[in-house]
């Protein structure tokens, strides 16, 4: 079993950076699967921006990394229909949460409380269109239980304080 650190050593995670400024303090952390690493990279750019056209899908993942990260308050989708920036995912997989921009969906667990790991991401409209909630959790339970990561590899909570320090119900 080996660390954060050892693995993104391997190459077998990888550290989002938020692109902080200097001056503001990392609060939380992003890691990748290598899969992850490369969806940033090819499919991100692609996908094409519906819910806010005058920002790409790259820029609404990078503004929500950015808050996530430097301890802005998230919003917790409680499912009223008010949307919300993550949530825990009802899905036959434990521990899986989403975080969501209006174009796009990010699939990922808690390792620890405010250190979240990504196995994929993608279109939300195609993620919609094709009800691949599911299939995406299965990905991320297979990629889970490889991963070399000391135990326990997840929290195992669908309360929202247990895995995000700075959020709000909305």
């Amino acid at each position: 079993m080996a660390t954060i650190p050892i693995l993104v050593q391997r190459s077998q995670l990888y550290k989002i950076d938020p692109q902080l400024e200097p001056s503001v303090q990392e609060q939380a952390y992003v890691y990748a699967m290598p899969r992850a690493k490369d969806q940033f990279r090819d499919r991100l750019p692609r996908i094409v921006s519906k819910w806010r056209p005058k920002v790409s899908a790259s820029q609404q993942v990078d503004e929500l990394l950015y808050a996530f990260c430097s301890g802005e308050d998230l919003a917790h989708d409680t499912g009223r229909g008010n949307g919300g920036d993550f949530h825990y995912m009802e899905v036959a997989v434990e521990g899986v949460w989403e975080f969501k921009t209006g174009d796009v969906r990010i699939f990922g667990w808690f390792y620890k409380r405010d250190v979240f790991i990504i196995s994929d991401l993608d279109d939300a409209n195609k993620i919609k269109k094709l009800n691949l909630y599911g299939p995406y959790a299965d990905q991320l339970q297979r990629d889970r239980d490889a991963l070399d990561l000391d135990d326990p590899k997840f929290l195992v909570s669908r309360n929202p304080y247990d895995v995000v320090t700075n959020y709000y119900d909305s």
